[in-house]
């Protein structure tokens, strides 16, 4: 399960060759990349990307049918 090209579980590394770098970042923790209007969050340990997070304004736009998810 996941979003786009990335995958819930992937490591930080995985996901920095994915998306290639991001516009800041707190290692294997925190990755924000304001061009893509995303944000990434990873849990402690081995479990890797654990949340994606999209700018309402800025992001990719998300829809369940006909319902707009954000913006």
């Amino acid at each position: 399960m996941g979003v786009g090209p990335l995958r819930f579980g992937m490591t930080f590394d995985e996901v920095r060759a994915a998306l290639l770098d991001p516009t800041s970042y707190i290692p294997g923790r925190w990755m924000e990349f304001d061009d893509l209007g995303v944000s990434l969050y990873f849990g402690e340990g081995a479990s890797g990307l654990c949340a994606v997070a999209l700018h309402a304004e800025r992001g990719p736009q998300v829809r369940i049918g006909d319902v707009d998810l954000v913006g």
